[in-house]
């Protein structure tokens, strides 16, 4: 059977959620009116039901794992993701300097300062000027900067979703059969 990695994905979370839901009592709890061989029984029973249960959606889960991550392989995925990733990174950075007020023309900062150096003695007052350091063109580049890193971004991960749509994954007719008994497929 076929299965695109987006449906393997799907799979495989479902997998997860129905080895999660397995129960494996240890314990029995029984009384004076109860079979007590019975109850025993019928727990150790389910213990063992559940654990192949269990053993056969582990194989299938990581059948589907190993079959992704070679798919993966194969199509540079990983190399993208982490692309996608530095890219992440690279927008983090820029983003913030891309928001930065640009530095003040310095009539307006020698003004300012020479204010503070005619002012009378006020402990109210600042005794410092702030200003960006970086110039108006150098902020519009930070913003073009992470307008194409943004960009990128997307573009990567737009071929990321439809890797995820056309790439193909083999499942063994003994694992599709087990999954379409355990309404997973």
């Amino acid at each position: 059977m076929q299965l695109t990695l987006r449906k393997a994905n799907k799979i495989q979370n479902s997998i997860l959620e129905m080895i999660k839901g397995l129960e494996f009592k240890t314990l029995v709890r029984v009384n004076e009116f109860e079979d007590m061989n019975e109850q025993i029984d019928a727990v150790h029973d389910e213990f063992f039901t559940h654990r192949l249960t269990r053993d056969k959606l582990v194989g299938a889960l990581y059948e589907i794992r190993k079959s992704v991550a070679r798919a993966n392989a194969d199509n540079m995925v990983n190399d993208m993701l982490a692309d996608v990733a530095m890219l992440e990174k690279q927008i983090q950075f820029v983003s913030t300097y891309a928001d930065q007020k640009p530095r003040e023309s310095d009539a307006v900062l020698n003004g300012k300062l020479d204010k503070l150096k005619k002012a009378k003695d006020d402990y109210y007052r600042s005794d410092e000027v702030s200003t960006g350091i970086f110039s108006k063109e150098e902020v519009t580049e930070f913003k073009r900067e992470l307008a194409e890193l943004k960009r990128q971004k997307q573009d990567l991960q737009d071929s990321l979703l439809e890797l995820n749509v056309q790439t193909t994954i083999e499942l063994d007719e003994e694992t599709e059969r087990f999954l379409q008994r355990a309404d997973v497929l």
